[in-house]
């Protein structure tokens, strides 16, 4: 899903959430709680996002408030994935500018970012296998629930992660 759809959907849930007002006072104040996240969904603070939603679901249980930020929060999660295939993609490409100048030197992270790769509080990448024929190169946002791998072919695979451990 494009980032701006992405952001256009979350902003107007969330929008959408202060505009009935024939609720109850749980659900209302629920409701105006979720107003809160559109500065964040406007900042791209995906990770604050997550842990305002989670907290409105643990205080409004039950609420429509709280399905429409499960909701959310599984969006917010596939943005944070895509965000972290993208850096792999641009770390993959870095790497192949690194082969370039020599095919058979071992690339690590620290090359990378000599060669203009940007580094984000929110995203790690790492270089797992850094050979030319066998280069495999990890990445995954605070916030995702996925771990990006791509490989020499350019082939990008995810893996599950279940309480901050890799699933396999």
């Amino acid at each position: 899903m494009k980032a701006g759809r992405t952001c256009a959907l979350l902003i107007t849930v969330a929008a959408g959430t202060g505009l009935l007002l024939t609720c109850t006072g749980r659900e209302r104040a629920a409701r105006n709680e979720m107003l809160a996240v559109q500065p964040l969904i406007q900042q791209g603070d995906w990770s604050g996002l997550i842990a305002h939603l989670d907290d409105l679901i643990a205080e409004y249980p039950g609420t429509e408030a709280a399905a429409t930020a499960a909701e959310m929060i599984a969006e917010a999660r596939g943005r944070c994935n895509e965000l972290a295939e993208l850096k792999a993609r641009e770390a993959m490409v870095t790497a192949l500018q690194f082969f370039a100048r020599d095919p058979w030197a071992r690339v690590d992270l620290e090359d990378l970012v000599e060669l203009g790769l940007k580094t984000d509080p929110d995203l790690t990448v790492t270089v797992v296998r850094g050979q030319q024929n066998d280069l495999e190169i990890t990445a995954r946002h605070v916030a995702g629930n996925r771990i990006m791998v791509i490989d020499h072919t350019g082939t990008v695979t995810s893996r599950a992660v279940i309480d901050d451990r890799p699933e396999g």
